[in-house]
């Protein structure tokens, strides 16, 4: 703070939220940073996804012990960065291993779904900022093969908007981000789980964007197509 005192100063650990809470003085800090990955337990698909309702609990928890301070999140992935537990287990990216650094998800529908999921639960208990995935490496969005549905949605949540608050009926299968842009709302949902979810959405658009494994395999066949299908109104499943 001496050599740069108008700059923010921030605390934590690159490791996970329990380092961060173990620590048992950080000092003054302008806000407090730590990650998560979906493999620190196990790798089913189900128990990563189970794993974002405890976001918010992790904030709280910050609120508690530092008062209001802002929580940045991240680099958070579904693959482990690394890890403070001892010696990573090795994955060429193929296998599903709990805190691998490579998780095959990563690269497809899955990831996209999960990243809807992270931030809707972020943003909903008052994170400041957060980072997910990298653009290239273990947890890469871009190769030489294209880019991934997670760098799509993260790409429509880019430009500069305001976050609204939503209701959601059953959150653990579906997440929502809606984000205000002006005088246009724009609606993300994902569905969490393995099998076909029916919603409804307050004031639905007459037509909207769906990204699914037929939108892909035609992006597979023309680089060129977008990443997702237009599809009507009457279309519900997700």
């Amino acid at each position: 703070r001496g050599a740069f005192p108008h700059s923010r100063v921030g605390g934590g650990t690159p490791h996970f939220f329990t380092q961060l809470n173990r620590i048992e003085d950080l000092g003054r800090c302008d806000f407090l940073c730590f990650g998560t990955t979906g493999v620190v337990h196990g790798a089913d698909d189900d128990e990563i996804m189970a794993g974002l309702q405890s976001l918010p609990a992790m904030m709280s928890t910050l609120r508690h012990r530092y008062g209001d301070v802002a929580v940045h999140v991240g680099p958070s992935s579904i693959g482990a960065r690394r890890s403070p537990l001892g010696a990573q287990p090795h994955s060429d990216g193929t296998r599903r291993l709990a805190l691998a650094r490579r998780d095959p998800r990563t690269r497809g529908l899955y990831a996209a779904a999960w990243a809807v999921g992270y931030i809707a639960q972020c943003a909903r208990a008052g994170a400041q900022a957060l980072t997910l995935f990298d653009l290239a490496g273990d947890a890469a969005l871009v190769t030489e093969e294209g880019t991934a549905p997670s760098f799509e949605v993260l790409r429509q949540l880019g430009r500069p908007a305001r976050c609204v608050s939503v209701q959601v009926s059953e959150p653990e299968a579906i997440a929502v981000v809606a984000l205000q842009r002006g005088d246009l709302r724009e609606t993300i949902v994902a569905n969490l789980g393995g099998d076909v979810a029916h919603v409804q959405v307050d004031g639905a658009p007459e037509q909207a964007r769906l990204m699914d494994a037929q939108a892909l395999q035609q992006r597979l066949r023309d680089p060129q197509a977008p990443p997702w299908r237009t599809v009507g109104r009457e279309r519900s499943g997700l």
